[in-house]
């Protein structure tokens, strides 16, 4: 469950699942890749749209221990690789949707901002990420990472990084800056997506569309009952919180996002 609104149920509090916003995939499955896993959000995600009898994790790689563990028992990935810099791309499986959060600190305003210099090697992942891309032709991709990989500090690493998944035609690349807050999630947390579709495998009409954001619930609207605290009589900007979420997430809203989906899938 994704959404609670606060109006409808008995105690307040009446749940928008995602169940509202499940798609019909043309396909019979839908071949995943990840790198830089950490908990597989994206598994997560394409589970809340419906498509986990869909989606098959062909292979993931996690470098931490416990978490690669956790990625074994919760999705049963086919391949699990301990290290992108390491793994052989020419013996990695093809697949649909490849995605990679490849690690931030280097570009963090919270880090040293050592960029590719970092001295962990962190800020020299894009490269081996790339050549998945290149070698397998992904049908499309999307790479996560902080907003300040954007900025003029980091400008030419991420100019370069666009040139490179450009380069040679194949994909068509577009990139934005969006914000938790923006679509439902109580954390302000900006981050940059990279997303790149493959010509050959899009219908004309598949353009990739941004979603609209629909705005965010106060942080006390989605806990556990228990961990509620009583609100102010007076607590008018939660109010207006939750009338603008519940405005935004409206039938039409939900129409629009299920048609933006629909050519996701038909990309599948």
């Amino acid at each position: 469950m994704l959404f609670r609104s606060a109006a409808g149920a008995a105690d307040g509090f009446q749940v928008t699942a995602w169940r509202d916003l499940r798609l019909k995939p043309r396909g019979e499955r839908i071949r995943v890749g990840t790198e830089c896993s950490g908990l597989e959000s994206i598994m997560v995600a394409l589970g809340h749209l419906g498509l986990s009898e869909q989606a098959v994790l062909m292979f993931a790689c996690e470098k931490d221990f416990p978490t690669r563990r956790m990625i074994e028992a919760h999705q049963g990935p086919t391949c699990l690789y301990t290290d992108v810099m390491s793994r052989n791309v020419q013996n990695m499986p093809v697949v649909d949707i490849y995605a990679a959060g490849f690690p931030c600190q280097p570009f963090s305003a919270a880090g040293l901002n050592h960029g590719v210099e970092d001295a962990q090697g962190r800020g020299r992942i894009f490269p081996h990420l790339l050549g998945y891309i290149r070698e397998k032709s992904p049908k499309t991709f999307m790479l996560e990472n902080v907003r300040g990989l954007t900025t003029k500090t980091h400008r030419k690493t991420f100019e370069a990084i666009l040139q490179a998944l450009r380069e040679d035609g194949k994909y068509v690349v577009t990139w934005r800056i969006l914000n938790t807050k923006d679509y439902g999630i109580p954390q302000s947390r900006p981050r940059l997506y990279i997303i790149g579709m493959r010509k050959d495998a899009m219908v004309a009409e598949a353009a990739f569309k941004w979603p609209r954001p629909c705005g965010h619930q106060p942080l006390q609207e989605v806990l556990e009952r228990g961990d509620r605290r009583q609100r102010p009589a007076d607590d008018t900007g939660a109010a207006r919180h939750v009338e603008n979420f519940q405005r935004n997430r409206s039938e039409e809203h939900t129409s629009e996002f299920q048609s933006h989906s629909d050519l996701v899938c038909r990309l599948l």
